[in-house]
């Protein structure tokens, strides 16, 4: 765990498929590990919780209920959305700066003319 605690890794899947109980100390390990990954703006996603941790989960409020996934499939898809909307996202932030750069050429390019049409007008005065 400290290897992933240490790391730059930005999501942690903690698969509790084979986990029927959970102590207070396995609770602590998991908010230690929450508040890491929110500290370096990662995620950590709970999956195949039994019905029994689930209820403990649940009772001590320990994640948000949108890091509880009741499948791997469940958790795929959750991610391939998230991916899709970076997608997007990516895509719509290189487009605002790419007319923010053509506005910025534009304002140059009328700079310069209307530096040239007042020396032009200088120049035949």
């Amino acid at each position: 765990m400290n290897d992933v605690l240490n790391g730059a890794i930005k999501l942690v899947v903690v698969d509790l498929e084979k986990l029927n109980y959970i102590s207070s100390a396995g609770l602590r390990t998991f908010a230690k590990m929450r508040k890491t990954m929110i500290a370096r703006e990662g995620k950590i996603c709970f999956v195949n919780l039994s019905p029994q941790v689930q209820k403990v989960f649940d009772i001590v409020k320990a994640v948000p209920i949108s890091e509880l996934f009741r499948s791997t499939e469940e958790l795929d898809d959750y991610l391939a959305t998230m991916q899709q909307r970076a997608g997007v996202a990516a895509k719509a932030d290189r487009a605002a700066k790419a007319a923010a750069a053509a506005s910025s050429a534009a304002a140059e390019a009328a700079r310069i003319a209307a530096k040239a049409a007042a020396k032009a007008a200088e120049e035949g005065h």
